[in-house]
């Protein structure tokens, strides 16, 4: 892939620990991924209660996500959007009829001297 093990790591980390803390009550995350010659595609899902509509309206026009978790900064979606887009990946919220569901588009590269880490 075009992103660093580093990068992408840090990708997922920030997404399934939203999830994990979305499902303080119990529930379940799912990781699945697909990849052709071209790019990769994985998607991150859980069934917990959903993105506060506060936060999908802010990751839509582009603006700082306000954070609904108690000491949070609003900026781990942003970080995940900056590292895909550095490497011409793609973070797109699937609509799902519960739950939270991402897809990460990234391009498949044998150079990574364009890391985004």
């Amino acid at each position: 892939m075009a992103l660093s093990e580093r990068a992408l790591i840090a990708v997922l980390d920030n997404l399934v620990g939203n999830s994990i803390e979305a499902l303080s009550e119990g529930g379940a995350i799912t990781l699945d991924w697909t990849a052709d010659d071209n790019e990769a595609v994985i998607e991150v899902a859980d069934d917990g209660p959903g993105l506060p509509e506060q936060v999908i309206e802010a990751l839509s026009s582009g603006e700082r996500v306000r954070s609904t978790k108690p000491g949070g900064n609003g900026l781990g979606l942003l970080g995940v959007r900056s590292l895909l887009g550095r490497v011409g990946g793609e973070f797109t919220l699937v609509p799902a009829s519960s739950g939270t569901a991402w897809l990460i588009t990234l391009p498949l590269s044998s150079d990574l001297t364009q890391e985004g880490s």
